[in-house]
């Protein structure tokens, strides 16, 4: 419906949203395709288009085998969530880069920093839905203590 009206702006950060999801559904082309969307559509100044787009596109790389790619998408996302006052963006692009991190094979510590940051930002929203999606996920990296 979007396309048809020629709306770009609200257009970029649904595609960058339905990557994330196609991906999740395991539709990787279907997700690279609306990634491409969104980046293409996402002006330089929208930052959650922007930040969504590098963290689907990071999935997709570390799925498609290129770490290296995935990994500086997914640090270029972090930094410009860091630039805006999207406390939750923030977050969510440090779970996506505690994902690359892991699947990537880039460590468990440091997937478990990426997912300690979004934690703290979580919990400084009072998101208890993500609080506790993030612990779960620090529960499974993190070395059983004795």
């Amino acid at each position: 419906m979007l396309e048809a009206v020629d709306e770009r702006y609200y257009r970029s950060s649904v595609a960058g949203l339905l990557a994330h999801a196609l991906y999740d559904l395991g539709r990787y082309d279907e997700a690279a395709d609306q990634a491409a969307v969104a980046q293409e559509l996402a002006g330089e100044d929208d930052v959650f288009s922007q930040v969504t787009w590098r963290t689907a596109r990071a999935k997709l790389h570390i799925h498609a085998g290129d770490p290296t790619a995935g990994r500086s998408l997914a640090d270029e996302a972090v930094a410009l969530a860091a630039q805006g006052s999207y406390v939750e963006l923030r977050a969510e692009s440090l779970l996506d880069l505690a994902t690359i991190l892991d699947e990537g094979g880039f460590g468990a510590l440091a997937a478990t920093a990426a997912l300690r940051d979004a934690l703290g930002l979580f919990e400084r929203k009072g998101d208890r839905v993500s609080i506790g999606r993030t612990r779960e996920r620090l529960e499974r990296l993190e070395p059983v203590r004795s």
